[in-house]
């Protein structure tokens, strides 16, 4: 079975409508950065600020953070304080920004992660004036050794909520080439296909039967760049 999927915006596509919202992100284009590993504590970063001439309360919640093997999160800063572990995000945070960029980050430590693998969180951070939402992934990755690289569809690559119930989320590279994310099952037939762009998307899993999944990100020609499991619930 075939679906056709418009890919979620968790980037916003033009220069365009980056500019015509009320905050803007330093990465520009894109709402998800990736970090290669470096030894000790390392920040994942993209900061924010106002686009209106004036300061700007916005208000920021986790909707989900990866817990791999071998990563350890550090916590997470916004403007005015900085959270030092997943268990203090049961609510939102409102921290104000100005005209200049101000802090926005997360703090991971890999020096016990395997090679090749990642962590990640994603944040959803809204200006209530004027209803402007923007779902933001930090995900630091941790390459085979003496490999240079800034970031593959296989080392920045995150996937939530997992388990999911109706839908799963991915993000990836966009300069990755990803055109296509396939759902298989554990016997390996497809089960759905989607085509997507950008460099995320949503995917609709509610019709599928509860179990586990593999999710594969595909390039033009069919090339697998990287596979992810996931449990429907």
């Amino acid at each position: 079975m075939k679906k056709t999927l418009l890919s979620l915006a968790l980037i916003a596509g033009t220069a365009l409508s980056v500019q015509a919202q009320s905050f803007l992100t330093q990465s520009g284009s894109s709402d998800t950065v990736a970090v290669p590993y470096v030894p000790g504590e390392m920040f994942v970063t993209n900061y924010l600020k106002s686009n209106i001439g004036t300061d700007i309360s916005l208000v920021w919640r986790v909707n989900g953070i990866d817990t791999s093997s071998g990563w350890h999160f550090g916590g997470f800063c916004d403007n005015n304080l900085c959270y030092g572990a997943p268990g203090v995000f049961t609510g939102s945070y409102n921290p104000t920004y100005g005209t200049e960029f101000g802090d926005f980050h997360a703090v991971f430590n890999g020096d016990d992660a395997p090679i090749g693998s990642s962590t990640w969180i994603s944040v959803r951070v809204t200006d209530p004036a004027s209803g402007t939402s923007r779902n933001l992934v930090f995900i630091a990755y941790k390459s085979p050794t003496g490999i240079t690289t800034t970031g593959t569809a296989a080392n920045s690559v995150a996937l939530w909520p997992n388990p999911a119930t109706s839908a799963v989320n991915v993000s990836f590279n966009p300069n990755a080439g990803i055109r296509y994310a396939t759902v298989y099952n554990t016997i390996g037939k497809v089960v759905s296909q989607y085509r997507v762009q950008g460099n995320s998307a949503k995917l609709d899993v509610s019709s599928l039967p509860a179990g586990v999944y593999m999710l594969r990100l595909q390039d033009g020609n069919g090339k697998v760049m990287s596979t992810k499991r996931f449990t429907r619930q």
